[in-house]
């Protein structure tokens, strides 16, 4: 009888593994639209792929006002997440890929745990540019935020023109 409590343990860890594998297979797709957004984060379209919480983040951390503005022309970008697990979330990450897909780093909160309650991002437009440069930065980029341990809490594109 312990025996098959404890497979019943493993296989419902595993679904919530392969649930987040495949949520994280899906943020590696090309970006192909945007949530848009006006300048105070109201949502003018929605994108079905954009702003959606982790399976393994689900119940804890829900992504309130997506990134705004989006398209952006320079301003910046603020994307404001709720965190209402108690010591849920340690540390955020914020990366997007740059035209050959490495990792460029955009932001990070190193609070450990991050305190529950609302917590802004701020992105400078420009930071989507290796050179930090506005017009170097112009077009669609995906947007990824993780935790310490390199977990994906959520992902959305943004459009720099």
């Amino acid at each position: 009888m312990n025996f098959i409590l404890i497979l019943a343990a493993a296989s419902l860890s595993c679904s919530g593994n392969s649930a987040q594998d495949a949520f994280e297979a899906q943020s590696r797709r090309q970006p192909q639209g945007i949530t848009q957004t006006d300048n105070v984060g109201r949502i003018i379209s929605t994108d079905p792929d954009d702003w959606r919480t982790g399976p393994m983040f689900a119940g804890y951390v829900d992504i309130t006002v997506p990134a705004y503005p989006n398209p952006t022309r320079g301003e910046r970008i603020k994307i404001d997440i709720l965190i209402s697990g108690l010591e849920s979330v340690n540390r955020l990450q914020v990366y997007t890929r740059t035209s050959v897909g490495t990792p460029l780093f955009l932001y990070g909160n190193m609070n450990a745990p991050i305190q529950v309650g609302l917590t802004q991002i701020t992105l400078e437009a420009a930071s989507f540019s290796e050179l930090q440069s506005y017009q170097n930065a112009i077009g669609l980029h995906r947007v990824f935020i993780y935790d310490q341990r390199g977990n994906l809490i959520t992902y959305g594109d943004v459009r720099i023109d």
